[in-house]
């Protein structure tokens, strides 16, 4: 039986966030939240970040950030 890796919501997070930032040669102005990053992100209509590893296949999204302006909002 092989073992299986476990990866914490949290973990898994940032892998998608400010790993890929930096994969892509982005470190420090993508991937956070932080004074002088350029506000790339997405709004999720989530309690907490811990929910979304227990809720597939619907989609949270409630409004994309491109550059700090709001790129798309989804509809009420």
């Amino acid at each position: 039986m092989s073992e299986q890796a476990s990866v914490t919501v949290a973990e898994a997070l940032t892998a998608a966030t400010r790993n890929a930032a930096a994969t892509l040669g982005l470190p420090g102005v993508r991937g956070q939240i932080s004074p002088g990053a350029l506000a790339d992100l997405v709004i999720l209509d989530v309690p907490n970040h811990l929910f979304l590893g227990y809720q597939v296949g619907w989609n949270p999204v409630v409004s994309v950030i491109k550059a700090g302006r709001p790129v798309w909002t989804r509809k009420p």
